[in-house]
This record gives C-alpha cells, structure tokens and sequence, in this order.
C-alpha cells in the first residue's frame, strides 16, 4: 500500500522542520530566509506493509505515529514549552512484531528530531542568530543519517522528552543511543579518511552538549574527552583542507568549547596562533565574537605564566617573575577593554539593560543574597558576547590574585618584597562577576533553558568560583540557579562539579 508522506502541502525542508510554508515558487519564503536551497514541492511515497491478521494494529501504530508527529508541528509552530509537550509511549500488548518494529521506529524518528525542532529552532525564535546555536541549526544540512550523528541526536532528543514525560523508557533509550553513537564513533575514526568527515567532528560537539545538559556517569570526563577529541581532529585535518560552509560553521561553534577545555589545561594552544585565527576566515566575514574569542585564546598563555610563577619555591625568582606577569596581563587586559569600546561604538543598539527580576519574586531566599534586578539582552549573541568579556576579566583577576596571595604569604616575616601594585581594581572586577549572576535569567528562560545552561556555564563557573572562594553571598544566588535548572533535568551544578571532580582541568591556579 502507498501513502503520501505528511500533510503539508509545503515543500520538503519546512516540512522536515516542521516549520509553516508560505508556499512560494520557485522557492519558499523559509528557506530564502535561511539562504539554503528549496529542495521543491514533490512528494515522496512511502510503502508500509499492512497484510496479515495485524492490519487493523499497524493502521493504530501509524495514527499514533502521526498523532506524535503532528504534537511535534504543534510544538514547533507555538513554541514548545515544557509542560505541554508529550513523548509517545511504546505500547506492546496485542502489536505484531511489524507493528511494534514500526512505532519503536515512530518514537526513535520523533526523539531525533526533537532536539533540533524543539530545542535548537525554539532557540532561535526566541533568541534570534547566534553563533552558538548556528552551527546546530546547521546540522540538516549534514548527513544525519550517519550513524553516529544519528545516535547522538537520538540520546538529545530522547533524553529531553524523558525529562518532559517522566517515561524512564525514554530516558534508557537516550543512555542506549549515547552509548552506541561512542561505538560507532569509535569505528568512524578507526576507518581513516572516514574519520575526517563534518559528520565526525558534529557527532562529538553533540555529545560534549549533552555532558553537558544530560549528562553520562562521567560527565565531567566525558565533556573533556570530546572536546580534546574535536580539537584533535580538527588540527589533524589541518588548514590546507576544503573549508566548506559545514565545516567553518562547526569549527566557529567549537572554538568555545575548545578554548574552554585550553584554559583548563593551562597551557597555550595552536588556536591561539596567527594562522589558526585567520586562514579559517579566508572568504568570510568575522562577527565581533570571533575577534573576543581570539583575545581569550590567548588566556591559556598567560595562565601559563602565573602557574610558573605560583609554583616557583625560589621566593627571589618567584618576586622576579611576578612583573613580567603583570606586563602580560595589562597587555591583554588592555586589548579586552578596547575590543569592547569598539564593540560598544559599532553595535549601540547591542548594549544590555536592567529590569526587575522574575526569578526573585518567584524564589524564597534572603533579599541581600540575590540581586532583584536581572540583566536583559537585545538577543542571545550580544548578551553571550557580554558573558565572555565579563568572565574574561574576572578569570584573569582571580588568577592573579591568587599569585599576589602566593607571593606575600612566601615573602620573608618583617620584610618589604618588592610586589608590584595589584594591575587589577577590585570593585570593577566584581561588578563584573555580580552581572555574571544578574544575567543568568536572560538565559534560563523555560522554553531555551536547555541551550541557556550549555551557555551560562562556563560564567557561572568563574563567578561561582570566585565568589565562593571569598565566602561571599553571592553564592547563594548561584546554588538557587543550580536548582533552577535541576527543575528542568539540567544539573548545571552536577556538570561542575564532575569536571572539577573528574578531570585534571582547572580555571584557577590552586
């Protein structure tokens, strides 16, 4: 028997997106938006066999396999939110093994998409563009029927319908998929130039996300180990290779997750070099965040510096170490502060403001312990690009204050060492870390709290951080944003934790 596939009478992408189409010859007002091809308005047919005494269950499992389809279209149009969404259910009793291999099929086609229809584009309707989210909105553009690539969006979408059902069904499908997308990658890479493909490397940024917003039972060290795998693979393929628009997508959406993974092995890394930071763009235009990103790729350098100078047991070539230290860090600092005037100057309109905030009044906890105002963002990029300058300061300064701490406890009783003055002034440096915490609203929105934790939480590392470190009440704001996220299955918290637990990465010399 044949049917037609979908309902739609628009063309092939929006009704893979599950995106309403305005129908438009020869191509549609979506796909023009997006700048990708309209694959046209023909209709695929596809063949299910119905014969036997099962015919009247196959015909159930397909209804329900277009009722979830349709609770998918349902969702993209309006914006999903989490207590309105609804999984589909596996139901064995009285199913012909067909039937069953059928709606098993209907859950796993619905769970794999979901993460892309109902995370990554609601991200991008309610935040608009962002370099962060781009690249995953770029995923159909891949082969995503490769079978690690698969997995992976299986064990996302899976895992956040699990959350949202309460169906720990889902929640094995998701830890199942996760598990085979690790095999299957593993057979990817062992197959040589296979290995090298986008398919690859965008299988192993998704399995960083979910660490991230899931979590495996490593989470921590599965995190690292996917970032060091995508930063291998990407200098194993080197710069003389075809730099398609798949590929420069994904190696500006790891550059984030690479730099991150650098500053915690504190050592210099090759991103950081003239030709890393410009022959990827060759042909392309970079976004004030790109320009931020090569200014923080040297951050491991420096890093560098101060744990040789912290760990020094000579207190006279520790003292000897310390200004040229100091040289560095207001050099870099420097070249941060002019970055962000010109930022400010071209972009006016991409400033940030203040307004009372939700997640106050909604929470019970002292008032001088959490800031009532929150900060808001024009859209997701400025206010993620405010993010990293802010962490970018206070990172370096709670670095170097921990060397200055150093220095005077091995100074000699009774003596004057020669300490040049602090480089850093400490209220500016704070105000930065309190609007770390102040934007942590912008972000965890319900309907994008999934994306919001992937973004927040290398900040909120560095602010937690320094914050807890000087036992200050800020920290508590920090522990009420961690359950927050846990409402949602996102244990922001957790992932911290499993890093600093799991991983010899570290942000601050200790």
């Amino acid at each position: 028997m044949a049917r037609i596939a979908g309902g739609s009478k628009g063309c092939q992408a929006c009704r893979k997106r599950k995106k309403r189409c305005d129908e438009r010859r020869p191509s549609c007002g979506q796909c023009l938006s997006r700048n990708s091809s309209c694959p046209g308005y023909s209709r695929e047919m596809k063949f299910i066999n119905v014969s036997g005494p099962d015919k009247g269950h196959s015909s159930k499992a397909r209804s329900e396999s277009r009722s979830s389809a349709q609770a998918s279209s349902d969702s993209s149009d309006g914006g999903p939110r989490s207590d309105q969404v609804v999984a589909p259910h596996v139901h064995s009793t009285g199913l012909s093994s067909g039937a069953l291999a059928l709606q098993r099929s209907a859950v796993a086609y619905y769970c794999g998409s979901y993460f892309h229809n109902n995370i990554v584009q609601t991200g991008l309707d309610v935040f608009g563009k962002s370099s962060y989210i781009e690249w995953m909105a770029f995923t159909p553009d891949l082969d995503v029927d490769e079978p690690s690539l698969k997995s992976a969006l299986l064990a996302l979408g899976a895992a956040r319908m699990g959350h949202i059902s309460q169906d720990p069904r889902l929640s094995r499908l998701s830890s199942e998929s996760y598990s085979r997308s690790l095999r299957q990658l593993y057979r990817t890479i062992q197959n040589g130039t296979k290995g090298l493909q986008d398919e690859t490397l965008a299988t192993m940024m998704f399995l960083a996300v979910y660490e991230i917003v899931e979590g495996s039972s490593s989470r921590g060290l599965g995190w690292a180990s996917h970032t060091h795998g995508a930063l291998s693979l990407v200098h194993s393929q080197g710069l003389n290779t075809r730099w398609s628009r798949a590929r420069h997508k994904l190696f500006d959406g790891l550059r984030l997750s690479a730099m991150i993974h650098s500053l915690g092995t504190r050592k210099p890394t090759y991103l950081a070099t003239p030709e890393w930071t410009s022959l990827p763009w060759n042909g392309w235009e970079k976004e004030p965040k790109q320009h931020l990103l090569d200014l923080m790729m040297e951050i491991p350098a420096l890093l560098h510096m101060i744990d040789a100078a912290y760990k020094t047991t000579d207190c006279s070539q520790k003292f000897r170490r310390l200004p040229g230290v100091c040289k560095a860090y207001l050099n870099l600092s420097r070249r941060l502060e002019d970055w962000h005037e010109a930022y400010k100057s071209d972009y006016p309109t991409k400033l940030h403001w203040e307004r009372p905030s939700k997640f106050y009044a909604s929470h019970t906890m002292p008032q001088e312990n959490i800031p009532s105002i929150s900060i808001y963002f024009p859209d997701l990029e400025s206010g993620h690009i405010h993010l990293l300058y802010w962490t970018s300061h206070v990172l370096l300064f709670s670095n170097l204050g921990m060397l200055y701490m150093n220095c005077l406890a091995n100074a000699p009783e009774g003596s004057q060492p020669p300490i040049p003055p602090f480089p850093c002034d400490v209220e500016e440096m704070h105000a930065m870390a309190v609007n770390i915490a102040k934007s942590a609203e912008y972000f965890l929105q319900p309907q994008t709290v999934a994306l919001g934790a992937c973004v927040i939480s290398f900040p909120v590392s560095i602010a937690f951080g320094y914050f807890e470190h000087y036992n200050l009440p800020e920290c508590d704001w920090f522990r009420q944003i961690f359950k927050y996220t846990k409402m949602f299955g996102i244990d922001v918290g957790g992932f911290l934790d499993a890093v600093a637990s799991e991983t010899n990465l570290d942000l601050v010399v200790s």
